[in-house]
C-alpha cells in the first residue's frame, strides 16, 4: 500500500473499530485519536462482557483489545469470536504493554502501549492491508459501507 492509498483509507473508509480495554484512560485516548486522525466510528468497552453486549447490536470492521485485562484478557476474548459464526472474521488487533514476539493466537496484529494516538489509525490500516482484511471498501478507498 502506498502513501496514497493509506491516506484514502484514513481520510474516507467507513469503519468502525471497537476498542476493548479496561482503563477508561486509553479508551479515551484510543477514541480521541482514531475520530482526530481518521472518519472512523468509535464503540468502547470496558470489558469482554461489555463487549458481548456491544456485538449484539453492533458489527465493527475491527476489534482493538486490551490483551490483560480482568476475567477476561484479550486472547480469551477473541478466541470466543474466532468460535462464533457471526463474528469469526472480525479482524482483531493486541493493544498491550508487553508485545510478544509474535502476534498473539487470532490476532492480526499487535500494538504496543503506549502509543501515539495520532498514529494509531495508521498502525490499524497498515496492520490490516498486511493481513489482507481490510475491508474492500477500505482497500479501494471507495467511501461506501
Amino acid at each position: 500500500m502506498d502513501a496514497n492509498q493509506l491516506s484514502e483509507m484514513l481520510g474516507s473508509c467507513a469503519f468502525t473499530v471497537m476498542v476493548v480495554d479496561d482503563d477508561p484512560d486509553v479508551r479515551e485516548i484510543v477514541a480521541l485519536g482514531l475520530r482526530a486522525t481518521a472518519s472512523w466510528r468509535v464503540l468502547v468497552a470496558p470489558s469482554a462482557a461489555a463487549a458481548r453486549a456491544l456485538l449484539a447490536t453492533e458489527r465493527p470492521d475491527v476489534v482493538l483489545v486490551d490483551e490483560r485485562m480482568p476475567s477476561e484478557g484479550g486472547t480469551a476474548f477473541v478466541a470466543s469470536l474466532r468460535s462464533d459464526a457471526r463474528f469469526f472474521d472480525i479482524p482483531a488487533i493486541s493493544l498491550s504493554a508487553r508485545v510478544p514476539h509474535h502476534v498473539p493466537s487470532g490476532m492480526a496484529g499487535a500494538i504496543e502501549k503506549p502509543f501515539d494516538p495520532f498514529a494509531l489509525a495508521t498502525s490499524i490500516a497498515r496492520i490490516l492491508s498486511a493481513e489482507g482484511s481490510a475491508p474492500p471498501d477500505a482497500q479501494n478507498g471507495d467511501p461506501s459501507p
